[in-house]
């Protein structure tokens, strides 16, 4: 299985200082590029190949529509898109998105990563979201080929995961990433 990972916000060639929403001297893309990179850490260790922004090597680097040709052309099997979510009236939910039309796989994969931050984060609340064309972030994984999500598994906004954001904490987002991948693996549609 190769998964690609892939940190949004940073690396863009249109927008080469976005680093997401700031907010209590955080930038979005800080906390996920290290929940992200942990992420792959772990992936790693058991024997995922992960595909993971390198700004250098340039790795799902550019606008969204670069990284996704590069996803596509490399033969990733899942699309991780990583954010947080900064909707402060939304602060206790953790976020699930997928475009229309969506696959079956990419549906199966949706509820496998949404069960597995639930109980991670013991969370009672997860959004899984079908995205429609004219919705904002759309093109966050617009044209990919293999199933894909969009994941904002942190609030800004939420004082608990603030906690998280502090030290080893972000390994628990991690662990429920790379948890669900492995069992999405398992089933008749994971490779």
């Amino acid at each position: 299985m190769k998964v690609a990972l892939d940190i949004q916000h940073m690396y863009k060639s249109s927008q080469p200082d976005d680093k997401g929403r700031f907010a209590y001297g955080i930038h979005e893309a800080d906390i996920v590029k290290d929940y992200m990179h942990k992420t792959a850490f772990l992936m790693q260790q058991k024997g995922i190949d992960v595909i993971i922004n390198d700004w250098d090597k340039k790795i799902l680097t550019g606008d969204y529509w670069q990284r996704h040709q590069y996803a596509n052309s490399h033969d990733a099997h899942l699309y991780i898109a990583g954010h947080l979510n900064v909707d402060s009236t939304q602060a206790d939910q953790l976020i699930i998105e997928y475009n229309l039309p969506a696959s079956y796989p990419t549906v199966i994969f949706a509820h496998i990563l949404g069960s597995n931050l639930k109980n991670y984060m013991n969370s009672e609340k997860v959004l899984i979201k079908a995205m429609k064309a004219d919705d904002p972030e759309y093109y966050c994984l617009d044209k990919l080929l293999m199933p894909a999500v969009l994941i904002k598994p942190l609030s800004l906004y939420n004082s608990s995961h603030m906690e998280l954001f502090k030290d080893q904490g972000l390994f628990v987002v991690a662990e429920a990433i790379r948890n669900a991948v492995e069992e999405y693996q398992k089933t008749d549609i994971g490779i």
